[in-house]
């Protein structure tokens, strides 16, 4: 028994006096957990007298402190670890605007929108809004009201064959027109993305997109059927891409969506 003023006895002096005496192995020596047991004593060699034995004696000590491994090889190093996979980065926000040239910062605001005058139309050019819109009519008419298959339009409610394509003999429209955005301040970072914003598409009459509505505003051309759903979308497409609307679209739009409470296409019915 180790008293309190004596040094603590090492591990090689623990195993030689269980070689020697018998005295119970200290506790200390074992193999380490999830190791195989090592052999016991008896089954090392000893060579060339009692120094080898007592070597080998220490060296068995240390491989059972240390743990013994399966086979009695070297020690298997661990594997490379493998990085965890890269995330995907999310899909580019949309940019953001530029701030709107056409209206001072103190102008009124309604439904989030600025109201004050259009902008000159000066400078315009159609392609500056790309074509991606044409790609998307069969999206378009999918999300109309049809009757079996032919697909109402929403602004006369006519109905169209729908081809084997999903299209039909339509226009694809820009319900807020392309020079009507370029008007009210749409930034010149956004134009080809609103000009492929489904959101912002529809199909209509050929004559009445373009002979009727054309590029006019929600005060100078007003739908003859569903007038909430129109009214309801040009706020929303607006207000989604900072634009403005002038005063007398501001009256119509109001009208419009006090007279309809409808924001859905109904046609049929």
């Amino acid at each position: 028994m180790t008293g309190p003023n004596k040094k603590p006895v090492s591990p090689v002096r623990q195993y030689l006096a269980v070689r020697r005496g018998g005295t119970p192995r200290p506790e200390g020596i074992r193999a380490s957990r999830g190791s195989r047991p090592c052999p016991p004593p008896g089954n090392l060699r000893r060579r060339e007298g009692p120094m080898m034995g007592a070597r080998a004696s220490v060296g068995m000590l240390l491989v059972a402190i240390a743990g013994c491994s399966g086979g009695g090889g070297a020690p298997t190093a661990p594997g490379p670890v493998e990085p965890p996979p890269a995330e995907q980065p999310p899909a580019p926000p949309l940019p953001p605007p530029v701030a709107l040239a056409n209206c001072d910062p103190g102008a009124p605001v309604w439904m989030d929108l600025p109201v004050c005058a259009e902008s000159s139309r000066d400078g315009y050019r159609r392609d500056d809004f790309g074509t991606g819109y044409a790609s998307l009519e069969a999206q378009i008419i999918d999300s109309l009201p049809k009757l079996g298959a032919q697909v109402y339009t929403p602004y006369t409610c006519t109905l169209y064959a729908i081809r084997e394509d999903g299209s039909a003999a339509t226009d694809i429209d820009h319900i807020v027109a392309l020079v009507e955005a370029y008007e009210s301040g749409l930034a010149r970072n956004r134009f080809e993305a609103f000009g492929a914003d489904v959101l912002n598409l529809t199909v209509a009459v050929p004559r009445v997109n373009r002979n009727r509505k054309s590029d006019n505003d929600a005060g100078e051309w007003r739908p003859e059927r569903n007038q909430g759903w129109y009214a309801a979308t040009v706020v929303a497409v607006k207000r989604k891409y900072g634009m403005s609307v002038d005063p007398a679209e501001r009256d119509a739009l109001k009208e419009m969506l006090a007279a309809d409470p409808g924001r859905t296409v109904t046609c049929g019915g």
